[in-house]
């Protein structure tokens, strides 16, 4: 080596009195370039599909047990629970129409939703929760134009103006039901 006052950067950095040996050659162990794995003894195997194993269980059960946590949410059922206003609208609609069949559905469904029952309820339990009077006369009517010998054509006017009536004593009866409750600290005179 001809240059003892330059420094090589990929030289060694050796005393020039001292003598160099050279490393032992290191067996290489990475990978072959042919794409071949070293062999792989049975207990690496065993340990290697059971970690995986282990692994795919427990992902598995993870997204298992938040699908079962998750929040119960449904698109809205816009036909299933639709609102008072809407029902009624309906059944007047029905009624000033003449169409009995779809009246007696409109009131039923009406029926359900106003007396927050579970179930659909009959042209005779309505009737019975309007009591007798004119409401009930105009159910009758309804039902013989339906259901009776002398079918026939049916006017709905009686039976949503009963309705209209009904309505109005409800809510006159709420509102006094409802009466504001007295103040707290009465002014004292």
């Amino acid at each position: 080596m001809g240059y003892r006052g330059q420094l090589r950067i990929d030289a060694p950095l050796v005393d020039p009195g001292q003598t160099v040996t050279a490393a032992p050659p290191v067996a290489e162990t990475s990978r072959p370039a042919t794409g071949i794995t070293p062999p792989v003894n049975a207990s690496t195997s065993l340990w290697l599909w059971t970690t995986l194993a282990a692994l795919l269980g427990w992902a598995s059960t993870t997204a298992w047990l938040f699908w079962r946590m998750r929040p119960a949410t449904r698109a809205p059922q816009v036909d299933e629970n639709p609102g008072e206003q809407r029902l009624w609208r309906s059944l007047a609609s029905a009624c000033e129409r003449g169409r009995a069949s779809d009246a007696r559905a409109a009131l039923q469904q009406w029926g359900q939703v106003y007396f927050e029952d579970g179930t659909i309820p009959t042209l005779q339990t309505l009737r019975r929760r309007f009591g007798a009077g004119e409401l009930s006369d105009a159910i009758d009517h309804l039902e013989q134009c339906l259901f009776g010998k002398a079918a026939g054509d049916w006017s709905g006017t009686a039976l949503i103006t009963a309705l209209r009536q009904w309505r109005k004593q409800q809510g006159r009866a709420t509102r006094a039901r409802e009466a504001p409750l007295p103040p707290l600290y009465p002014a004292q005179g």
